[in-house]
């Protein structure tokens, strides 16, 4: 996205991350800990998450027993 690279990372223990890089050399953190939500661990692939007028959109899947899904938007650095 406008030249820098997102990665989502799954976590089962503290929740997904998603990472942001400009050089792909140096990470900085921009979601941490499933969005406040430890159970929110993962997304589907590359299916869950779009760029759109410079927001990020990302849907989240909850930890199995749990159930359900949610949506988190965020402004892009």
């Amino acid at each position: 996205y406008h030249g820098d690279l997102y990665q989502v990372v799954g976590n089962q223990e503290y929740g997904l991350e998603v990472w942001h890089t400009t050089d792909g050399i140096n990470w900085e953190e921009v979601v941490v800990d499933g969005f406040g939500d430890k159970d929110n661990i993962y997304t589907y692939y590359d299916n869950a998450f779009l760029v759109f007028d410079d927001r990020l959109f990302l849907g989240a899947d909850k930890l199995a027993g749990i159930g359900g899904g949610e949506i988190w938007v965020g402004f892009l650095p």
